[in-house]
This record gives structure tokens, sequence and C-alpha cells, in this order.
């Protein structure tokens, strides 16, 4: 037998047998365990509600590390339990140190009842969280939660039309932004010029419901300080009446996340 076909079963061998001691303690009914490295990975689980009573939907789905050396399990987070447990969506680790270092993201959606929020959600309800890796742990990470954000599709029964959309649904839409230069901007607290494409109502909160009746229109030069939930804090100044400034949809300002 040659050197080199002895060195590849070797290989084969020693990767196998790793494989077989790591008996990852992860549910695959909620979603695969992410690798980490070698020894690490991010597995999924269920932490009942006692408060709710025995039922097989009353938990919350545990996010914990798995060293496969050490065989611990740490628990790192819960997600959010909305009348029922959701689904993991998307899940992702992102090693980029030269850009954003190691951090994983985490999409959970549920399907929400419109009669008991009051909103009609033509979507499921989506929450995105964001945790960078420190050593062996994961800690959440504010600034980029804060900045995707949650939310779902709103439709306008009377309109007859999706008057707002969640944005960030998938794993290939946060990979995209990440890599902008707006992102960067925005997610560090600098404060980016832009443009409107077209006409877009201030809203006094980030929310569908808090329209106010000052509006901009295609054209208008503002300048964005935050962004959360696919609602951006924009700034106009208005020649007669000074600065004005509040929440409008993102998808109404020209090239935003395309740099």
């Amino acid at each position: 037998m040659s050197i080199s076909k002895s060195l590849l079963i070797a290989v084969l061998f020693f990767s196998t047998t790793c494989k077989a001691q790591c008996n990852l303690v992860n549910d695959e009914k909620i979603s695969n365990p992410i690798k980490i490295s070698e020894s690490l990975y991010v597995v999924f689980g269920k932490a009942q509600l006692p408060e709710e009573g025995p039922s097989e939907e009353n938990y919350q789905i545990t996010l914990s590390t798995y060293n496969c050396i050490t065989k611990k399990l740490i628990e790192f987070d819960r997600l959010h339990y909305l009348a029922n447990p959701g689904r993991i969506a998307g899940a992702t680790f992102i090693n980029n140190p030269s850009k954003n270092g190691e951090l994983l993201f985490i999409i959970q959606a549920t399907e929400i009842s419109n009669t008991a929020t009051g909103v009609n959600y033509s979507s499921d309800y989506y929450n995105v969280r964001a945790y960078r890796k420190h050593n062996l742990e994961f800690n959440l990470e504010n600034a980029q939660t804060n900045f995707f954000g949650a939310g779902g599709d709103i439709y306008d029964e009377k309109e007859n039309t999706t008057t707002y959309h969640f944005p960030y649904k998938d794993i290939a839409t946060i990979k995209k932004i990440i890599t902008t230069r707006d992102y960067f901007d925005l997610v560090s607290g600098k404060t980016i010029k832009k443009e409107i494409l077209q006409k877009t109502h201030l809203h006094a909160e980030p929310l569908e419901s808090k329209s106010t009746n000052k509006y901009l229109v295609e054209g208008d030069l503002i300048e964005l300080s935050d962004q959360t939930s696919g609602w951006c804090l924009a700034g106009y100044k208005n020649p007669r009446h000074g600065l004005i400034q509040g929440w409008i949809n993102c998808q109404d300002i020209k090239n935003l996340f395309n740099n």
C-alpha cells in the first residue's frame, strides 16, 4: 500500500472516530446543530414552561454550546415563547475576523394570532438574534440584534395591500446586508446621507400603527442615524420648519444597503 493511501485512510479513520465520539446533545426536530469548530457545536433543546401546564408545545427553544472534548453542555439563551415555541427559520455562524468577527445569527419564526395582537399579520412573526463568540462562549450582541429586530408582514384589508414587509426572514438576506458599508456605519452609531426613493410617511415610532401626517417625497435628502426591523430613523432639514425627524420604511430609501 502506498504512503499516500495509508495517510488518506488514517485521516478518514481519525475523522470518523472523532465524529463518533462526539455524541451531540441536540434536538434534531428543532434544528440541526451548528458546527463552530472541530470540538465545539451550537445545539438546540427544549425548556419546559411549568406555569403553562404539561404539553408538547409548552416549551422555549434553548441555545447551548456543546464541547465534544469536555462533554460540557452550556446553555446561553432561550428564545421567546409567544403562545407557542415557534421554529428555527434560519441559523448560521459567520467567521470574519476582519469585519464582523465571529457572529452567530438565529432567526425564530412564530405563527401568531391576529386576534391576540390586534395586528393583521400576513406572515409569521420573526425575531432575529445575534451572538458574538468569545473564547468558547456566546454572548448576545445588542447592536446587531436591535438592528435586525423583530416583526412580520402586515396586511391592510381595506387597501387590499401589504403595508409593511419584515425584511430579515432568511439567512441569505442577513449575509448580504452585513457586508455593506451602510450596515457597518449604522451599527457603529454613524450617520449616513441618503435620498428618498418615493413618497413615504414619517412615523413617531418604528411601528406601522404610528404613522403621522408628515411625509417625505422622492428626491428629498435625508440623514439616517438608526435602523431596526426595516425601519430607518430619518432626519430632514425643511427650509421653512427646520429639522423634521421620524421613522420611515427603509424600502423607501434609494440605494440603501447596496454598497
